[in-house]
């Protein structure tokens, strides 16, 4: 077959141009073949064990995890099973003497037939070709190229590569991954023609941490990847080999393709939108998008109604840049919350049984784990409320910045199986300074964050804002005055103080309707702040009620 060489040696240039910049990221490839190669042994006692030391989740998890793709997870559970079995399906897979769609093909059905004896509950074995040749990419780097269907079909396209199999196929289905060896033969025959790739390349590459043996198969699948990356336009009702099927039946799937479409359709969001409505300095807010990025973990903390939540979700989308939602997540911790609800722990199943299952933290690191080019953010509101070290466990530990990446196993895993926190999940928590039934933070976390005071702002943009919904000027003026005086008397008083003050946000959220902005603005302070007052004063009614007149008076 021929495809486009004057198409092709343009990428190869583009490719080049890659591996001089920053941004390529490609070289945990090469880590992860070198540590699987020293770690695989097809005489180890416990074969579940080693195979998690050659899938260290620590140097390529990427490459064998992915949302509803659980390759890993599922081949140690089969280990675990029957060690014998599964060694010897590596053992036939890795015997070169052999051809290799038969080794395929043998190594899937064994897989099948192995999931249909020990787990007939579960839908997938997860071993697809994609499984299959990272297996053989990473202990053969010079002789098989890691492969995904659809990275296959876009360089395809771009390269003008024709006669492109479909995945799935009953009467071949070695047929795709055939056609792609081919295209990578003639790929890598004009990659390791051009010295000035090869040589970038290997300047790249590190002693000890990287694989240095020759890896021409590796390389071709790298710049078939790059090259795709650029290309790609994934439709949305297309999923990737065995990712339609999740795990376990209380995970629900969510197809990549369907993430992807979220992303793609995700606006531009830059430091501008994010200042505008937000009474924060551009100085105060551009020192915590720093400290965040380099601590990793941050505290905003204030008053009621200050607006931290507001800003915890938009200092988020500043830095990744754009309104994704998709990278952001948020909870809310509270009394009853649990390590359980929070990392792993046994549920109850439909069925009368009981299930160990994920908790929410848990499933939002494997999305950032299989995403490191990108940030992540877990904004946690009220995050004093809960018993901290009861949610956090274990992970205390690893939430530091210089941990991250460090693996330890949990509470609720499988033996074998570890855990870690990726170095691009940012945790953005929330703190209400005036609620009395709260617990000081545990000093433990403490240290662990950066804390940031959110101030009550009642200046020029706070009224630029209010006149903005039609709100008198005489009004606006009122409420300034009035909130700054009762702000200034709460921060004096020795039962209260700064950390009681009435926030901003009580006047940001609705607007004057047809009874009047004098009503609207009446609403607020007797049904929203008169009740904190309330509270604040709850053995002096009659200061609460002076105060409430006081503020009233406009």
């Amino acid at each position: 077959m021929k495809l486009n060489h004057t198409k092709l040696l343009q990428f190869i240039e583009a490719y080049k141009q890659l591996l001089k910049s920053p941004n390529y990221n490609e070289l945990y490839k090469w880590a992860a073949a070198k540590n699987f190669n020293e770690n695989w042994d097809e005489n180890a006692p416990d074969v579940a064990e080693m195979l998690n030391r050659c899938l260290n989740d620590k140097v390529g998890s990427n490459l064998w995890a992915g949302q509803n793709y659980f390759l890993k997870r599922m081949l140690l559970e089969m280990a675990r099973f029957d060690g014998a079995k599964v060694a010897a399906m590596f053992k036939m897979l890795f015997d070169e003497s052999q051809d290799l769609e038969n080794r395929v093909l043998t190594f899937r059905e064994d897989a099948e037939n192995l999931r249909k004896t020990a787990f007939p509950q579960k839908i997938s074995t997860y071993q697809d070709d994609r499984a299959i040749m990272v297996y053989l990419g990473l202990r053969f780097p010079d002789k098989y190229p890691l492969y995904k269907y659809m990275m296959f079909r876009t360089f395809a396209r771009e390269v003008e590569w024709p006669e492109l199999a479909l995945k799935g196929r009953k009467d071949d289905p070695f047929k795709p991954v055939r056609q792609y060896l081919e295209l990578c033969k003639v790929v890598r025959e004009a990659l390791e023609n051009d010295v000035e790739v090869l040589e970038l390349h290997r300047r790249l590459l590190k002693p000890g941490i990287h694989f240095m043996e020759k890896s021409g198969a590796l390389l071709t699948q790298d710049f078939i990847y790059c090259t795709a990356e650029i290309g790609k336009e994934k439709p949305v009702e297309e999923v990737e080999e065995d990712e339609i099927e999740p795990i376990s039946e209380n995970e629900k799937p969510v197809a990549h393709a369907e993430v992807e479409a979220i992303e793609k359709s995700a606006k531009p969001y830059s430091k501008a939108d994010a200042l505008l409505d937000l009474f924060l300095s551009e100085e105060k807010f551009d020192k915590i998008i720093r400290i965040l990025k380099h601590k990793k973990n941050i505290i905003l903390q204030g008053a009621p109604g200050v607006g931290k939540t507001f800003a915890a979700k938009r200092i988020a989308k500043t830095i990744l840049k754009k309104d994704d939602e998709h990278k952001i997540c948020m909870v809310q911790f509270h009394q009853s919350y649990s390590y359980e609800d929070f990392v792993m722990g046994i549920r109850p199943n439909k069925n009368g049984g009981f299930d160990v299952r994920k908790g929410v933290f848990f499933k939002f690191c494997e999305l950032a784990q299989n995403d490191p080019a990108n940030p992540y953010f877990f904004i946690i509101d009220e995050i004093n409320r809960g018993n901290l070290s009861k949610i956090f466990g274990e992970l205390m530990l690893l939430i530091e910045a210089d941990k991250r990446g460090e693996a330890i196993q949990l509470t609720y895993s499988e033996p074998g199986e570890t855990f870690f926190i990726p170095q691009n999940l940012h945790f953005i928590g929330t703190m209400n300074t005036a609620d009395r039934s709260l617990a000081m933070v545990d000093y433990a976390l403490r240290r662990r964050f950066a804390f940031f005071d959110l101030e009550p702002e009642f200046g020029e943009r706070f009224a630029e804002f209010l006149v903005g919904k039609n709100i008198p000027e005489k009004l606006v003026t009122a409420i300034q005055n009035n909130l700054a005086k009762i702000n200034e008397r709460i921060a004096v008083d020795e039962n209260l103080g700064k950390g009681f003050r009435i926030g901003h946000s009580y006047f940001c959220n609705g607007k004057a309707d047809e009874t009047g902005a004098e009503q609207w603005f009446q609403d607020i302070v007797e049904m929203e702040i008169a009740p904190q007052l309330h509270e604040y004063w709850f053995d002096d009614d009659e200061k609460a009620t002076e105060e409430i007149q006081k503020l009233l008076k406009i």
